[in-house]
């Protein structure tokens, strides 16, 4: 792979809107009497550890199910990197790492966030002296993310028609902010009175999702969709990040403080599901495809972080659907 400036001097833009009220709660919670709610969404588990990795990070996947993440490793001497982005293509594990230029500092770390159908990923790198960059890898050809306007400090997510949101600095605007990235166009996603905003996901209708710090210093998550702000807020839980959209408009993320730990959850048709590893002291979920699979990581009573990928054993039947549609799909039950 070679490295090359991904400039992109074009138009500047700001979408603002005014946040609505907070999405509705169809939260499902356990039954009293024990018997299994109906509305529940079972997948099939699959642990993705990167071999000699001390730990493992599941971020993005497609719909061929190729998965892109981070592994940590024990430092080398000599050496500043700490952790390295991958891809998990057809069960083999492919190293992305920055490619330095004679004598460059070497970097610190890659994270690969997302990938798309058509094999584009984008993420962050961190270089040795503490500076954060966006990335895009097309075609095998590494690409930092760049604009004269401001910092671009991670890209988050990537649609199948190349549009990219991720996160930027800037001296003009404090704090952090959030940018979409279309046809070379950059076009800044905030939250309006946020203290700062955070873009994680985009599908292919550029619905966005992120979380934001609004000003009463309170984190809570976010859709943004035709410019309007819809907030996410899993009742119950102290905190609530969306990391992933998919084309059916299925949401995944993590919640915190709802009971000990981290949870992932789903959220489908205005329904919380929860989503936790089996046996896992916490769970965090980070994205989806359009075919309902979901990746994260957990942790496990040692401590150890692992990545993982779920599938759903069989469509969800809401049974409050007036069309009568169901709620997950292409699956069948086996």
């Amino acid at each position: 792979m070679r490295a090359f400036l991904f400039n992109c001097t074009a138009a500047f833009c700001f979408i603002a809107a005014s946040p609505s009220a907070v999405m509705a709660n169809g939260n499902v919670a356990p039954p009293a009497d024990g018997i299994p709610h109906p509305f529940a969404v079972k997948y099939d588990f699959k642990t993705i550890d990167v071999p000699d990795a001390s730990g493992t990070k599941a971020y993005g996947i497609n719909d061929l199910g190729h998965v892109v993440g981070t592994f940590s490793h024990p430092q080398i001497p000599g050496q500043f990197s700490l952790n390295h982005g991958f891809l998990l293509k057809n069960g083999e594990f492919t190293t992305i790492e920055y490619p330095h230029a004679p004598g460059e500092t070497p970097d610190i770390a890659e994270f690969a966030y997302d990938i798309n159908n058509q094999g584009q990923i984008v993420g962050s790198y961190r270089m040795g002296h503490g500076f954060d960059y966006g990335f895009r890898i097309d075609g095998g050809i590494f690409s930092t993310i760049s604009t004269s306007e401001f910092d671009v400090t991670a890209a988050r997510g990537i649609t199948d028609a190349g549009t990219i949101v991720g996160n930027f600095n800037s001296t003009r605007i404090p704090d952090l902010h959030s940018f979409m990235l279309k046809n070379k166009v950059f076009t800044v996603v905030d939250v309006p009175a946020s203290i700062s905003t955070t873009a994680h996901g985009i599908n292919i209708a550029e619905d966005i999702v992120g979380e934001y710090v609004g000003s009463d210093g309170k984190q809570h998550g976010y859709l943004s969709r035709r410019g309007s702000i819809t907030v996410i807020d899993r009742p119950g839980a102290q905190s609530t990040t969306p990391y992933g959209i998919n084309a059916r408009g299925q949401i995944v993320g993590s919640t915190f403080g709802e009971t000990a730990g981290t949870h992932g959850f789903l959220l489908a048709k205005g329904k919380y599901f929860t989503i936790d590893y089996p046996g896992a002291v916490s769970t965090e979920v980070f994205g989806i495809n359009n075919r309902g699979q979901v990746v994260g990581d957990y942790q496990d009573a040692e401590g150890r972080t692992h990545g993982f990928v779920a599938t759903p054993k069989y469509r969800v039947d809401t049974g409050d659907d007036q069309d009568g549609s169901m709620l997950l799909l292409p699956f069948s039950r086996p």
